[in-house]
């Protein structure tokens, strides 16, 4: 961990997606070998043949799952490689955004004066003077109506005063 309690090391991450790639090749050569160890039935012999069936269900469910390793480690490096990229694009974007708030309490003439342009004059329009028409009026719930939004007089909706 880091001093500020979270760090990523995307080198080590990377490393490691590259050493899980190196055997994904592995696997795939010790499935191809298991494929071939498929012995025929009367290999058994006379006395084996009860255990033929078993060995040949369970030696299919290795082979098969040995078959699903390399690309599955293909895979988990290519995630990890992905993960990587995108802890290395929020960082970048997070430094830059760090960067103009800093520039935003840097000494000189004025915001905008600094590396970033700075937050501008204000632009917005106040309520209902722009494209929004703002907040608007507030409903409230007359009096002693136990939140039923009609007033004493049956008026619905209540607006604040």
């Amino acid at each position: 961990m880091g001093h500020n309690g979270f760090q990523v090391n995307t080198s080590a991450l990377r490393e490691t997606a590259a050493r899980l790639r190196a055997l994904a090749p592995e696997f795939d050569e010790v499935a191809s070998y298991a494929a071939e160890a498929d012995p025929d039935w009367w290999a058994w012999g006379p006395a084996g043949l009860v255990l033929a069936g078993r060995y040949e269900s369970t030696a299919d469910r290795v082979r098969s799952g040995l078959g699903r390793r390399g690309p599955a480690l293909d895979g988990l490096a290519s995630g990890i490689d992905g993960s990587c990229g995108d802890y290395e694009d929020a960082d970048g974007k997070a430094g830059i955004d760090f960067g103009a708030i800093v520039d935003l309490f840097r000494p000189g003439p004025g915001p905008g004066t600094g590396s970033h342009p700075g937050p501008g004059p204000a632009t917005q329009p106040g309520p209902g003077t722009g494209s929004h028409p703002g907040p608007g009026p507030t409903t409230q719930p007359g009096p002693g109506t136990g939140g039923d939004p009609q007033g004493s007089d049956g008026a619905y909706p209540r607006t604040a005063p």
